[in-house]
């Protein structure tokens, strides 16, 4: 008898595994198997579409990609839509033009519910622009990483996006462009405001250079000796606090009573004091403890208004390892660190929360609520 029970035990936990792992297989609540790889088609040429509007400024070859009758397509349709025209008025403010736009994706998970597919996708998103007044057409190159979240749907053996969820490095300036989609006039959106003059400030002592390195090493990757702050406010602060300190692999600045981090003993991650991770507190931090000075704080033409002496002012007084705060609506939100120059002396950073790898400063940044604050370390 009691084999008999040991026997019908196994039976029933072997049953219960082949029917759990024919579930994973077939989408759980549906017969039929999940064709992975025509669905990471799909999405890979809707977004080799997008990267095509992109580049041409305009948006209407992508709709139709998404269902528009439901609103969370017509949603996630309207916000490529917002991206696009940002990003034409962007580069044509630089006076440059994007020449090439690269969408690379990771189908991490799919599963079906409801009739609804849904996909885990990391996308890295690489940009090429180049300035039209230079001779030389020099490629100016940065990218994003972005964590998608998307439902598809078939509808007459058509696919559709349902919805397109993700975190967007552009968002904080997309608010002066609602509307677009639907035709509403966007000509005139963001407001001019006064110019002041830029200073100029001394050198540094810290090691940029490693600063850099850390930055590039660490921008998607994230460095595991250090806790991961995502979830819990961000973790911009955090890791730009880990290039400019870290004395192994970073710019190696040492700590203080105030701005430090705390190494486990017996294993786990090193966890900052708040003016380590927090934006308002490391801002605070840099400025009262002298290491660090702000030479300008305003909107991109305050920022980049140029002199005799700087073609695009105070932004130009900046070298790699300094930072970039940003301010919205009267709150410190973001910071970065500066990895590189393009052709014109333009600042570009890296970043977390959203990962940003040698990206111009101000992209994503734009409206009347945005102001940036141009930090120097003097360590």
């Amino acid at each position: 008898m009691r084999k008999n029970n040991i026997f019908l035990t196994g039976f029933i936990i072997v049953f219960f595994i082949h029917c759990f792992s024919i579930g994973f297989v077939y989408g759980m609540d549906d017969e039929e198997p999940i064709d992975e790889a025509m669905l990471k088609d799909f999405i890979q040429k809707a977004y080799d579409t997008k990267c095509k509007c992109m580049i041409e400024g305009d948006w209407k070859e992508l709709k139709q990609y998404y269902d528009t009758t439901k609103k969370y397509a017509q949603w996630s349709y309207e916000h490529e839509a917002k991206r696009i025209k940002y990003l034409a008025d962007w580069s044509s403010k630089r006076d440059a033009g994007f020449t090439d736009i690269r969408s690379i994706i990771d189908l991490k998970r799919v599963k079906k519910r409801d009739g609804i597919y849904l996909l885990s996708v990391t996308e890295v998103l690489q940009f090429d622009y180049a300035y039209n007044d230079d001779i030389d057409e020099q490629k100016n190159s940065f990218e994003v990483t972005l964590q998608h979240s998307i439902g598809l749907i078939n509808k007459d053996k058509r696919w559709f996006i349902s919805r397109d969820w993700y975190t967007d490095c552009f968002l904080n300036a997309l608010g002066p462009y609602s509307g677009i989609y639907i035709g509403k006039n966007d000509d005139e959106f963001l407001e001019k405001l006064k110019v002041v003059k830029a200073v100029n400030l001394g050198g540094v002592k810290y090691d940029r250079q490693k600063a850099v390195q850390y930055a590039d090493k660490y921008y998607s990757k994230y460095n595991s000796k250090y806790k991961d702050c995502n979830g819990i406010g961000g973790d911009c602060t955090n890791y730009v606090s880990q290039c400019i300190s870290d004395k192994e692999e970073g710019g190696g600045i040492a700590f203080d009573r105030i701005w430090f981090c705390v190494y486990p003993k017996h294993g786990g991650r090193a966890e900052g004091s708040k003016a380590f991770v927090n934006t308002d507190a490391f801002k605070g931090y840099l400025v009262y403890s002298g290491r660090g000075r702000v030479l300008r704080r305003g909107d991109f033409e305050e920022v980049t208004k140029k002199s005799d002496d700087y073609p695009i002012g105070a932004a130009g007084l900046l070298q790699i390892g300094d930072l970039i705060c940003y301010e919205v609506k009267g709150q410190i939100d973001h910071f970065s660190i500066i990895t590189a120059k393009d052709s014109k002396g333009y600042p570009m950073i890296n970043s977390h929360t959203v990962e940003r790898y040698h990206v111009p400063f101000d992209l994503g940044w734009g409206g009347k609520n945005i102001k940036f604050h141009l930090i120097k370390i003097v360590f």
